[in-house]
């Protein structure tokens, strides 16, 4: 039988530290780690790897696609381009999750040389309709050797991983020497306190729907510890762009993300509070 101290603490996942009981969403306990701040779900990511493997696999299309195929995040991925093209002139990218491969799309227009990864069926068999280009249906742990990359992209995809600190380290291995990682996630900062807040209201089954919490929740000081692991230098952390949707949801996005900038411009950028947040880091 589980103990009451079992039910308010787990051991953190990435450095074993005790995680105490932070939020419950969805179903789920999630725990906060007190050494490294990961943020992780209760059960699944440790228990059933396989089956988070198979449900990306079979159904995250028919599930989740909806905002890619209606040309809801587009404006994400102009923005993203916009950020690495910044950094690094045309060369090779990876991303890595490319979904659909809208991403992928708009980095081939402005001269990228294109691979994808993802394991889910639907989404390549539309990526690959789209791009007749370099892709592959897997994950990074059956990626073939070989091939290195100049940027390799996370969008909103870290966070789902059974394991994330094992795909930074296969990130690691496919850049270039000097090469970008390009990070976007859920800030773990922002939703578990606005559903800690809502939950209190009658507009909590209002709030839900727009309140993100997968495997795992990211925090800026977890995000800038396990890079640093690993060897990443010139680690950028600021708030995202947001995605469409409809028009209560983008004035909902644009209200949080007038705030949050504004947090971030008052504090220097010390406070990253908006929903979402962007990384860049070099190899």
């Amino acid at each position: 039988m589980m103990s009451e101290h079992d039910k308010i603490s787990k051991s953190c996942p990435y450095c074993l530290s005790t995680g105490r009981l932070y939020v419950y969403h969805g179903g789920s306990n999630y725990y906060r780690c007190d050494g490294c701040d990961l943020i992780f779900r209760d059960g699944r990511q440790h228990e059933n790897g396989d089956d988070l493997h198979r449900y990306y696999e079979d159904h995250y299309f028919d599930d989740c696609a909806e905002d890619e195929m209606t040309g809801q995040r587009n404006s994400i991925y102009r923005r993203v381009m916009d950020a690495i093209g910044k950094e690094a002139p045309p060369g090779k990218l990876l991303d890595v999750g490319c979904g659909c491969g809208f991403l992928l799309n708009e980095a081939r227009r402005r001269g990228w040389r294109i691979m994808g990864i993802d394991p889910s069926v639907k989404s390549m068999d539309h990526a690959e309709n789209m791009l007749e280009s370099r892709l592959f249906r897997g994950t990074l742990e059956t990626f073939p050797l070989g091939d290195t990359f100049d940027v390799v992209t996370f969008i909103n995809v870290l966070d789902h991983s059974a394991a994330p600190w094992k795909d930074i380290q296969h990130a690691v291995r496919l850049l270039n020497r000097g090469g970008l990682l390009f990070l976007r996630f859920p800030n773990g900062l922002f939703h578990p306190v606005i559903q800690q807040i809502s939950s209190g209201f009658m507009g909590n089954a209002v709030m839900h729907k727009y309140l993100v919490l997968h495997e795992y929740s990211f925090t800026p000081f977890f995000i800038k510890h396990l890079l640093s692991d690993h060897g990443f230098t010139g680690i950028e952390i600021r708030n995202a762009s947001l995605s469409g949707g409809s028009v209560f949801s983008r004035i909902l996005k644009k209200t949080f993300a007038i705030a949050a900038h504004s947090l971030y411009l008052a504090s220097a950028g010390k406070m990253i509070f908006g929903p979402s947040l962007e990384v860049m880091a070099r190899k």
